[in-house]
């Protein structure tokens, strides 16, 4: 079985592809259209890949509207990624439009739920990501709180502390956490 995205007859013709292959790996052709000229498919491969995902959830309308209106440049590969972050990060029984990724949300002309942020989180924030507010380094108890605020989920962790994931992480292993 081979694939591709382009047409091997015109690539055979303009000698960009040879032709002792062609016929080698010709047998039957299908031809499945991208997902964008399908997206009444979209219901259907969600529902298949969050069956897969280790807590399986179902999505909600505006979540499956938001994922029916993307354009998927990236076609079911995209598709299977962004339903697999979504179930991952969610936190409910229900993944909604909030929990899609940023990406998806702004493709398909919605915008991303900006999540609000208390006081505290907005304070650490503004502290650098490699130092704390002495200069010495993060602060292991303000690392802990973050992490088990956000279920040990390293991204959520490193959005409450107003660092990247990579820093978050950097700091877990100076930590030893």
């Amino acid at each position: 079985m081979a694939a591709t995205n382009r047409d091997l007859r015109q690539e055979v013709a303009a000698g960009r592809f040879r032709k002792d292959l062609f016929y080698r790996i010709h047998g039957v052709r299908v031809v499945i259209p991208p997902l964008r000229e399908r997206p009444e498919d979209v219901p259907l491969l969600v529902e298949h890949f969050s069956r897969a995902l280790p807590t399986p959830r179902r999505f909600s309308p505006a979540a499956m509207k938001a994922l029916a209106a993307h354009d998927w440049p990236g076609n079911v590969r995209e598709l299977h990624y962004a339903v697999e972050r979504a179930g991952l990060l969610a936190e409910g029984e229900t993944i909604d439009e909030g929990d899609l990724p940023p990406e998806i949300l702004e493709r398909s002309g919605r915008r991303p739920v900006a999540v609000s942020a208390s006081r505290d989180e907005e304070e650490t924030a503004l502290v650098s990501e490699d130092q704390d507010e002495e200069g010495d380094g993060p602060d292991p108890e303000r690392v802990r709180e973050a992490l088990e605020k956000a279920h040990w989920r390293r991204g959520q962790a490193a959005e409450i502390l107003g660092v990247s994931p990579r820093t978050l992480y950097r700091w877990m292993k100076r930590l030893g956490l």
